[in-house]
């Protein structure tokens, strides 16, 4: 924390459940925030040298720290010509960029959550795609998405069960 505050000699820091007592007023302090993803709300009381109250300062953050997949599944193929649908829930996490690999049919396919090409809602932290089948070779896959969200986070995820074309 960078802090200042005209006529303030003592300080008090809270977050969460951490509470730092009075101590005196310093410049920065070093503050490591409560466990887990969400806003944190850190709050600084101030008092002159007499302790009189100043007004308090406070600064929120929102911590992202992981990805989570509610579920990763690719659905409605089973031969050439068919069309896959491949559904990438990131549990309403959006701006995420999120691609698919499917070893011997297609690396680096763009998963959207723009209400396009296959994705059903826009901006809901669901990732879709649609993919027509060409191929007549027969496949057994593992399907893997590689996810990088908006807080440079990743996360590579297989899906629930492989792709078997035939």
């Amino acid at each position: 924390l960078d802090i200042g505050a005209v006529g303030a000699t003592e300080m008090q820091i809270t977050q969460g459940t951490f509470d730092s007592g009075w101590i005196a007023l310093a410049d920065t302090y070093t503050l490591a925030l409560e466990a887990g993803d969400g806003k944190k709300t850190v709050l600084i009381h101030l008092r002159d040298d007499q302790q009189q109250p100043l007004s308090d300062v406070s600064a929120s953050i929102n911590l992202d720290t992981t990805i989570t997949v509610a579920s990763f599944t690719a659905t409605g193929a089973t031969t050439k010509n068919d069309i896959l649908h491949v559904r990438l829930d990131l549990s309403a996490e959006t701006g995420a960029d999120a691609t698919v690999t499917i070893p011997g049919l297609i690396n680096g396919l763009v998963l959207f959550d723009n209400g396009l090409n296959g994705d059903v809602t826009a901006n809901d932290g669901i990732y879709e795609r649609n993919l027509d089948i060409s191929t007549p070779n027969e496949l057994t896959a593992t399907i893997t998405a590689n996810i990088t969200d908006r807080a440079g986070n990743t996360l590579s995820q297989d899906a629930a069960t492989n792709l078997v074309l035939s």
